[in-house]
Order: C-alpha cells, then structure tokens, then sequence
C-alpha cells in the first residue's frame, strides 16, 4: 500500500523552500515600493531645486524693476514666465507649497504692476517669494 503523505509532513518536508518563497517575495514587494517611493522623492527634490532657482530670478527682476527701473532686466513680463513655471512645478510639491506658489501667482498678478512706482507694491511681492522659497526649503528638507 502506498503511504499517504498528510500535509503536515509536506509541510514539514519542504519548509525551506515556503520560508525561502516567502522571503522573496516580501523582499521583492519592499523593493519595489521604496523604489517608487525614492522616485517620488527625487522627483519633488528636483522640482524644489528648480522652483529655488526660478524664486532666485523672480526676486531679481523685481529687485531690478523697483531699484534700478532698468526695463531690460526687470521687466515684469519675464517675471511671468518665472512665476508661472514655479506655479506649474509646484504641482509636483506637496500641497502646503502648492498654496505658497499659489499666493505667488496671484501677489505677482495684483503687485506687478506696480514694481519701480510703489514700494509696497514690491515689499508685498518679496514677502510672497520668500514666504514661498521657506515653504519650499521645508519640503524638501522633511525628505527621507
């Protein structure tokens, strides 16, 4: 008569290859989501890296447009397109420096015009880019 192999003792028999499976897979299951989860912090890295630079050369032009009046160097038209791809890669940010770059937008929109005339005008506008840069520093500082 055959002998009957219960489970138990199949069990029993091939432990080593059920630890080794599930070893495996729960290390691949790991691996692959601290990959994706270095990638998405790589990904918002980068995008505060470039919004910093992108402040840096807002708070230049405006500097330019209230000091020195030099309509080459800060005209508030090119300070659009700065304050427009910091509002688009701030999406790539968490939410608290997507409101920052939110009021950013819409200080530059409502001050902008008045950069070389009125002095609160510019105050305000370096108020909201640094408001902005902190916000921005913070986020990428909180980085695992």
């Amino acid at each position: 008569m055959l002998d009957r192999i219960t489970i138990r003792q199949q069990v029993r028999n091939n432990l080593v290859a059920i630890i080794s499976m599930i070893v495996a897979v729960s290390s691949l299951l790991y691996s692959t989501w601290r990959h994706e989860v270095t990638e998405d912090q790589r990904t918002v890295r980068q995008a505060g890296f470039e919004i910093l630079r992108n402040l840096g050369e807002l708070q230049t032009i405006a500097d330019h447009a209230h000091y020195t009046g030099d309509p080459s160097q800060g005209n508030p038209v090119t300070g659009w397109g700065r304050v427009l791809m910091i509002r688009d890669l701030s999406r790539l940010m968490p939410g608290s420096a997507q409101d920052h770059a939110g009021y950013l937008f819409q200080t530059w929109e409502t001050e902008s015009a008045g950069l070389g005339q009125n002095t609160p005008s510019s105050e305000r506008i370096t108020a909201a880019i640094n408001a902005c840069r902190e916000q921005t520093a913070r986020s990428i500082a909180s980085l695992d």
